[in-house]
């Protein structure tokens, strides 16, 4: 399942045609303006989803935390140092206020099984 804009979704349908069990949901007339909300009411009404998990970037996991749609989040941290200007964050666009910022209670920490250098934590949002 693609939730996607309609132009996104006109690109990706001919792609998909013909593949049972893949489908492109328009949720959002411009792309970067999609109505998740909507998009989630669709997968319970219609497919009945209870419970996903949502893969995508920083822009998405920011619409969906401004939206107050998220549950938990699941972070893996590797011994891999990024930064910079440049660099993209787990989180884009304006932020939160510390009085408005999502808080959230560790669930589970546990440590990769080949690479003890990678930490996977798991947190409820609050």
């Amino acid at each position: 399942m693609v939730l996607t804009s309609t132009p996104g979704a006109a690109r990706l349908e001919p792609l998909l045609h013909g593949r049972p069990g893949k489908y492109v949901l328009p949720i959002g007339s411009e792309e970067r303006a999609l109505d998740f909300a909507h998009g989630f009411r669709i997968l319970r009404q219609k497919f009945e989803v209870e419970r996903m998990l949502i893969v995508g970037g920083a822009e998405v996991a920011t619409a969906l935390l401004e939206a107050r749609l998220v549950d938990e989040i699941f972070l893996t941290q590797s011994a891999r140092l990024l930064g910079g200007a440049e660099r993209k964050t787990i989180f884009e666009g304006n932020g939160f206020t510390p009085e408005g910022a999502p808080t959230a209670r560790l669930m589970t920490a546990k440590i990769g099984v080949r690479d003890e250098q990678t930490l996977f934590l798991r947190y409820r949002l609050t």
